[in-house]
């Protein structure tokens, strides 16, 4: 075990694997996301716009994906900016969403 600057510990073992050493690190995939992106930022900022291009084709393919990624957005991200009362801007014209407060 390993510990680290922010108090996280991780386990690192070394194993030879078909002739080729290997040295693996278990630690929490927040502090894995926030070393890749101090250590080497164009790779992570890569990752990022990869998976976002892969959402942007799987989203084109499939109307329903976009929808919901928009839905989760608006509810977890932009919290609806009035309290999640009222309709939700959808991209999809045949899709409408609204919500309304429980009286």
């Amino acid at each position: 075990e390993e510990g680290r600057e922010g108090g996280w510990r991780a386990m690192r073992v070394l194993v030879r694997w078909y002739g080729i050493d290997l040295n693996l690190v278990i630690e929490p995939l927040e502090v894995f996301h926030r070393e890749q992106e101090r250590v080497t930022p164009e790779s992570f900022g890569s990752h990022k716009r990869k998976r976002s291009d892969v959402r942007g084709e799987i989203a084109a393919k499939w109307p329903a994906y976009k929808v919901t990624r928009e839905l989760l957005e608006w509810m977890f991200v932009s919290k609806g900016n009035n309290g999640f009362v009222g309709e939700v801007p959808l991209s999809e014209d045949r899709v409408k969403v609204r919500f309304a407060p429980m009286d």
